[in-house]
């Protein structure tokens, strides 16, 4: 009896013991994070990633919007060490960036071989980014290996992975779960973990978190169909234009895209005029997720953004036209969400009052039919939308629309292939399009985003080109029309194709 006495007090002594040593670990984990969450200067390694072809346009609009200055360190790719803020201003305001991470360490290290890479990932501040603990879920890793020893990425997945392990066996495996009731709260663990991204070139090694998930996606985009321009591409395409210019002038502005597809263009540029930022706070962005995260900064930083509508935006006048109906139909989904989820609001008119607005002139033939036509593919709850500017899509080809629309911009991303039937097809839209610009030489500019190199060739017209960018690894152009045929196509064609009497138009 005394004997087991003894060992029920050793057992109560070593789990005593055990107790304080959880205690003690756990303070020590919320002592440190207590201490980052109260540097008030902590500078982040950030790595704005954007379209290749599109940094010169990315620095510009951070120095504009006054957030940072980013240096360019590759295609595609910006760095800056800056603040916190920054992070959450660049995810919140920039239209143009796609994605922003945070590189770990502090910089790039030699991973020759796999040892080496799992050791120096394993000391990596993972803690600070990921809520590490025995029962949670592991980030997804991405791995991207170029020139070096270390080629297969599954094997340098499984490293990175077992050093993520290492750390969080070391860090967590004797104590509970070390996150504060407020982090409990937030939901912070609950929810997948940031991804982890590796880079391997010539043996040089970096790891970074993603911070902000995909940029390119608005709230406002439900419906999308096929060909899409992204929204973050629009963007950069819409103010290479002097959409910003024309809309100062006491008239207003009017545009149109005649093949607008789901409105990526349009509500972008609607979104531009009316200031409203291109990110939301109500989004859970991945750096939410991060333990070190300071919600109650965030809040204020965001609070601190304001909306600044431009003076003549309820001068805006937008139409979308496409052949397509299941276009339209998503492009007014779109434009309902748009006016249901940004911050400002005013009255749209029905299409049919929309007409003379839009610089549409009445058309005498076939009057019946075509309101008809008007009606499936432009009445809806989207078109009754309350916002500051006047907004119409509608069903049909835009050859229909030429002779009716009047001071205008087109701005418009053509088809090159996936929308059409044969490459005959294709040729024959470019060639109309082509004739149905030198119909019209009132407009106030003509840009076009394109991917196929034979459209300007076909459509006789010379073109200048205003930007290159990848949209998904196509390669396209923004061409802006000179007004002037294309002296070549000119003499090949001898001027037939291109007469402005043109009885197939």
């Amino acid at each position: 009896r005394t004997g087991a006495n003894t060992f029920q007090l050793y057992e109560q002594r070593c789990a005593m013991a055990s107790a304080v040593t959880r205690l003690a670990k756990t303070l020590a984990s919320q002592g440190d994070r207590a201490q980052l969450l109260q540097t008030p200067d902590r500078l982040l390694r950030l790595q704005l990633l954007v379209s290749p072809g599109l940094e010169r346009m990315l620095q510009r609009e951070l120095e504009a919007l006054q957030i940072c200055k980013a240096s360019e360190t590759g295609p595609g790719s910006l760095d800056v060490e800056a603040s916190e803020e920054t992070l959450w201003q660049v995810v919140l305001r920039s239209r143009i960036a796609e994605q922003v991470r945070i590189r770990l360490g502090d910089g790039s290290f030699w991973a020759g071989d796999e040892q080496k890479l799992r050791k120096v990932a394993r000391e990596l501040p993972w803690f600070q980014y990921i809520p590490l603990g025995i029962h949670r879920p592991l980030p997804k890793i991405k791995v991207v290996s170029r020139d070096s020893r270390l080629f297969h990425t599954g094997l340098i997945e499984d490293r990175v992975r077992e050093a993520l392990v290492d750390r969080a066996k070391a860090e967590l495996s004797e104590r509970p779960d070390d996150l504060s009731k407020n982090q409990q709260k937030r939901g912070v663990g609950k929810v997948p973990p940031p991804s982890v991204h590796v880079s391997m070139l010539n043996d040089q090694c970096n790891i970074s978190i993603n911070a902000s998930g995909d940029l390119s996606k608005r709230v406002w985009r439900v419906a999308t169909g096929a060909t899409p321009l992204r929204e973050n591409l629009a963007a950069a395409v819409l103010l290479k234009t002097p959409l910003l210019q024309l809309l100062s002038k006491p008239e207003g502005l009017a545009i149109w895209d005649p093949f607008c597809g789901t409105g990526a263009l349009l509500l972008e540029a609607l979104g531009i005029a009316m200031g409203v930022p291109p990110g939301s706070p109500h989004i859970r962005y991945p750096f939410r997720e991060f333990p070190i995260h300071r919600w109650q900064k965030f809040e204020k930083s965001a609070n601190k953004i304001r909306l600044l509508a431009h003076p003549n935006v309820s001068k805006l006048k937008l139409l979308g036209s496409d052949i397509d109906a299941l276009q339209i139909k998503r492009a007014e989904k779109n434009l309902k969400a748009f006016k249901e989820r940004t911050p400002r609001a005013a009255v749209v008119r029905e299409p049919s009052e929309l007409r003379g607005d839009l610089g549409l002139e009445e058309e005498e033939e076939d009057g019946e039919e075509e309101e008809e036509e008007e009606d499936e593919g432009a009445s809806g709850e989207a078109t009754t939308a309350e916002i500051p500017a006047r907004v119409s899509f509608v069903t049909g080809d835009f050859q229909r629309f030429v002779p009716h629309v009047k001071d205008c911009l087109v701005i418009t991303n053509v088809p090159y292939g996936r929308r059409t039937v044969g490459e005959g097809a294709l040729k024959r839209t470019y060639r109309a399009f082509g004739r149905a610009l030198l119909r019209r030489r009132d407009w106030k500019g003509v840009y076009v985003v394109s991917a196929n190199r034979e459209f300007a060739r076909h459509t006789g017209l010379a073109w200048k080109t205003e930007l290159q960018f990848s949209n998904g690894g196509i390669k396209c152009d923004l061409l802006s029309w000179t007004g002037q045929r294309s002296k070549s196509s000119y003499k090949d064609r001898q001027g037939d194709d291109f007469d402005d009497s043109d009885e197939e138009l």
